[in-house]
């Protein structure tokens, strides 16, 4: 009966754990709330972060970043350049910019951003192509400007 017992447990705290995992992906009311990318100069101090995707949806784009930190939370800006380089569609470079706040732990985070990129685009015109050159990330991000409904 005691090994029929810790069977039913251990089914039971696997199950657990696995919908706990599934419910952590999901992105948070704080996440869903993108914070505004801008046009300006980024910080001379910025703290170095790995950018391992970038996936635009309508004008907002979901970043997934790495870090080291885990004792202080961190703020983070998407900053483009005011310059558009001439080409078809035209390009800006943009660039995350993290504040880590003097953080000295060394735990590698991993999280999901959210910006809205609608101040970046190249005109705001519904279907205005711009490319997005993210430093520090492999490729360019296609970025056509949606209007609001």
């Amino acid at each position: 009966m005691r090994n029929l017992t810790l069977f039913f447990t251990v089914v039971l705290l696997s199950f657990s754990c696995g919908s706990a995992k599934e419910t952590d992906q999901q992105p948070s009311e704080n996440e869903i709330m993108a914070r505004k990318a801008f046009i300006g100069e980024p910080k001379k101090n910025n703290s170095s972060t790995e950018i391992s995707n970038a996936v635009m949806n309508g004008n907002i784009l979901k970043l997934t970043v790495s870090y080291s930190g885990g004792c202080e939370e961190q703020e983070f800006d998407l900053v483009g350049n005011e310059m558009i380089m001439k080409s078809l569609p035209p390009k800006r470079s943009i660039v995350l910019v993290r504040d880590s706040k003097g953080d000295a732990c060394r735990e590698c985070i991993t999280k999901q951003l959210y910006f809205d990129v609608s101040e970046l685009s190249y005109q705001k015109k519904a279907g205005s192509e711009i490319m997005l050159q993210l430093s520090g990330f492999e490729g360019e991000i296609r970025y056509a400007f949606q209007e609001e409904k």
